[in-house]
């Protein structure tokens, strides 16, 4: 999420502190890269190693924890405007936020839709291989009530699109939030909106017990968002324990913190502890500016180049098969152009897409419209 300076206010930080907007949007930039380079190398390059080979976790786990990152920096940059909401109307507006957040969410989202259409299509004139005998691959299938259930954030396109798991958490936790939000304001808790949230948050827990995982991570960004300033030195010292903690599991058992570990309470507490120690580097420390200003350039496009990464990489994998399965250099180019590709296409999109501010203007002019509409009926 985009977010003007004014914002970082709260967590002790002054507001209009460009520093520390541009260190946020640097590491948004670099974990939309990471889970890039993660997929590269899962769709490129696994024909070539050991199915043992400790590779195929690495580059998994860099993947993850790249979206460890995004449910932190959401969960901080959604209760600042939860917060800004509620100051400016002096309680919660549920239609201003949807507004805000549909703008944000929907125009990258249909974009990437109909990008993965168009490569499951493209696919299926290929003959829908998209591996050599013997190697690993993936196709592209979704039916279009898969479409449907992406739209809504019920699920779908597991086998086409399959990063869309992370968006439909974000916006199960965004609709949780608002309606907390809205009885917080109002002071209202028997009242069926956070009685249903409450429903909602345990039934997404029973359907999908990762969620539970993800929700506290991203609880932890909104508390690091609105704890009181003289919170700020124990989160420190509890995000450093974390880090020396995560550190020596790493160097003592690395296996045991990839996402291929079966035990899932241990996994969950990986996680969580991984998430602790990103504050710091996140909210607190401080790097330097001729660092971030690189990978900070992606964070405009980070959002696009998530959602429309993966389809196609599918589809030049299948485009470039059998050589690009068989002969390394080949991977390797594919690999290059790839990256090249994804990045491109994302900054072009997003040049379009990732307007959240003219988008909600628009969605406020037609529900204006609408609304004088009904009324002359009436």
């Amino acid at each position: 999420m985009k977010a003007p300076a004014q914002a970082l206010g709260g967590a002790g930080w002054p507001a209009g502190d460009a520093a520390r907007l541009l260190q946020l949007d640097a590491f948004r930039g670099l974990s939309a890269l990471l889970v890039l380079a993660g997929h590269l190398a899962q769709v490129f390059w696994l024909p070539f190693v050991a199915a043992d080979s400790a590779l195929v976790p690495f580059f998994a786990t860099l993947a993850r924890h790249a979206v460890l990152v995004f449910f932190l920096l959401s969960g901080f940059f959604i209760a600042l405007s939860i917060r800004r909401n509620a100051l400016a109307k002096g309680r919660f507006d549920a239609v201003d936020f949807a507004l805000a957040r549909g703008a944000r969410l929907y125009p990258p989202l249909v974009g990437a839709l109909l990008l993965t259409a168009a490569c499951v299509a493209a696919l299926d004139l290929l003959g829908g291989a998209t591996a050599a005998p013997g190697a690993p691959g993936w196709t592209l299938k979704a039916s279009a009530t898969e479409y449907g259930g992406a739209l809504l954030f019920a699920g779908g396109l597991e086998g086409a699109n399959p990063v869309l798991w992370s968006l439909n958490f974000e916006a199960w936790l965004y609709l949780l939030a608002a309606m907390v939000a809205w009885a917080a304001t109002r002071r209202r808790w028997l009242h069926p909106v956070p009685l249903a949230a409450a429903a909602l948050a345990v039934y997404s827990v029973l359907q999908t017990p990762a969620f539970a995982v993800f929700a506290a991570v991203w609880l932890l960004g909104a508390v690091v968002a609105l704890a009181p300033p003289a919170w700020a030195r124990a989160r420190q010292w509890l995000s450093l324990a974390a880090m020396v903690v995560f550190g020596l599991l790493a160097l003592g058992s690395p296996a045991r913190l990839a996402v291929s570990e079966p035990q899932p309470l241990w996994l969950a507490a990986n996680h969580l502890l991984a998430a602790t120690a990103y504050c710091a580097l996140l909210f607190d420390w401080r790097c330097p500016a001729w660092v971030l200003r690189w990978p900070a350039r992606t964070a405009d496009f980070s959002y696009t180049l998530y959602l429309v990464h993966w389809p196609m990489l599918v589809l030049l994998l299948a485009t470039l098969q059998p050589a690009v399965q068989q002969q390394p250099q080949v991977a390797a180019l594919a690999t290059v152009l790839g990256a090249a590709l994804a990045l491109a296409l994302a900054w072009a999109m997003a040049r379009w897409l990732e307007q959240p501010a003219w988008f909600a203007a628009h969605l406020r002019q037609v529900l204006v419209r609408a609304a004088r509409a009904m009324e002359k009926r009436a």
